[in-house]
């Protein structure tokens, strides 16, 4: 995202923004494929809720959603306040770890292009250990620019601000040295909201089964 054009600055423009050129659709379909019969959600990385819609959604689910900014995390509860299935933290993965609190679907959308190479092993090993028995962790990345993308494509990109996108095999490296391996991969072509099979990105999408995430 544009300097000027932040989350913390600006929220509501920021989700604006998003609403209209993030792929939230797409973003939110992704985020629910592997859901399957899963009823315990925790999402890291929430942001203002973008994907809480999705998850508010299905009947039964109780969803969490953390995030280290404050005000981030105070706009979701506002957004959300009717959705009883849903709520917000500032709580870190390891202070959840040390509550003893699990989790049946763990999800990461978007959040590791942010940070460095040791921080996203760190994550990703903490939010492994979030795993309930039987569960499942999902990672949805955006990968690299492409030699024949758009001039919109390279135009959004420009505007993100995560300044460690990575190629799959850069996600892959920094799973192996989590401890962590997916047993699913796929790479998703997302288009904008209002204009079907126009893209304007590409998800790396990451599945983790239970014999994959660690426990402890």
């Amino acid at each position: 995202m544009a300097p000027f054009l932040t989350q913390e600055r600006f929220p509501k423009l920021w989700l604006l923004f998003q609403m209209i050129f993030g792929a939230t659709f797409e973003k939110k379909r992704l985020a629910l494929k592997h859901l399957g019969d899963h009823k315990n959600v925790i999402e890291i990385g929430c942001s203002l809720g973008v994907l809480g819609h999705a998850f508010a959604e299905v009947p039964g689910l109780r969803y969490l959603g953390i995030d280290i900014d404050p005000q981030a995390i105070e706009h979701a509860k506002a957004r959300f306040a009717g959705e009883k299935n849903l709520s917000f933290s500032t709580q870190t993965m390891r202070e959840l770890g040390d509550q003893g609190r699990t989790f049946d679907y763990v999800l990461f959308a978007n959040i590791l292009h942010h940070v460095d190479d040791p921080t996203a092993v760190n994550l990703i090993r903490d939010a492994s250990r979030l795993v309930a028995p039987g569960g499942t962790m999902v990672v949805i990345e955006p990968d690299i620019l492409r030699p024949d993308d758009s001039l919109l494509v390279r135009s959004l990109y420009k505007l993100e601000r995560g300044r460690f996108r990575r190629p799959p095999a850069g996600y892959e490296r920094l799973m192996n040295e989590a401890g962590v391996h997916p047993t699913e991969f796929s790479s998703e072509d997302v288009s904008i909201d209002t204009l079907p099979g126009l893209t304007c990105g590409h998800l790396l999408v990451y599945r983790f089964g239970p014999a994959e995430v660690a426990h402890g």
